[in-house]
């Protein structure tokens, strides 16, 4: 008998993720950077200040681009600015808390504050995968030993076990309107429906080959 089972575990998310910077834009590259960066310090005092630790604050981007005037045709375009763009991947890890950690850091960073890539996600599928395996064992046994039963045999030692995983849960994105809201606007990390939270959010498994033995070979 030959058959395979399928174990699957749903669970919601437990982490939240976006990105926040800062965008200057000031005749100079010096004066530019200094204004990226006082925007940024403030950020990221912010950001620690709600809890955040350091090593949840990482470095994504940083860029400086120049800004040209193209209002004269036929001449070469003329630098008349620079613009520096400064962004932090932030990790936060109490959800209760995710509103206030984002709008304050977007309040600390004023005018010049930028978000996105608002998303969440579940840290740590291990243990869920480890859930699910035993959930796939579970399956391939009972519908083994229903067969066996109705094939008038005995059920034996599992001859081979193989594996085969579904691919893991993917990052759940904040809607872009979200984003947009006022400030202390709630972002939930919503469930969905069954079906399409399985395929978002939970780990599958499937496992087993199982021998059946007859009463007179046992």
């Amino acid at each position: 008998i030959t058959v395979s089972g399928m174990g699957e575990v749903i669970s919601a998310p437990d982490t939240g993720f976006f990105n926040v910077g800062v965008e200057s834009r000031e005749e100079t590259v010096a004066a530019a950077r200094e204004k990226a960066a006082r925007a940024a310090e403030a950020v990221i005092s912010s950001l620690k200040k709600n809890g955040i630790d350091s090593k949840d604050i990482k470095t994504t981007g940083l860029s400086i681009q120049p800004e040209y005037d193209y209002s004269k045709p036929g001449d070469n375009p003329r630098v008349i600015g620079y613009r520096v763009f400064n962004t932090v991947e932030v990790t936060v890890r109490e959800l209760d808390s995710f509103s206030k950690v984002l709008d304050d850091a977007v309040e600390a960073g004023g005018d010049d504050a930028r978000v996105n890539n608002i998303r969440f996600d579940i840290e740590d599928t291990d243990a869920l995968l480890e859930q699910a395996r035993e959930a796939a064992m579970k399956d391939a046994k009972a519908k083994a030993e229903q067969l066996a039963r109705l094939g008038g045999v005995k059920l034996g030692d599992p001859l081979a076990i193989s594996e085969v995983q579904s691919p893991g849960p993917s990052p759940e994105y904040c809607e872009p309107e979200l984003i947009q809201q006022s400030a202390q606007a709630p972002l939930i990390a919503r469930r969905r429906d069954a079906h399409s939270l399985a395929s978002r959010r939970g780990r599958k498994s499937r496992a087993g080959y199982w021998l059946a033995q007859s009463e007179e070979s046992a």
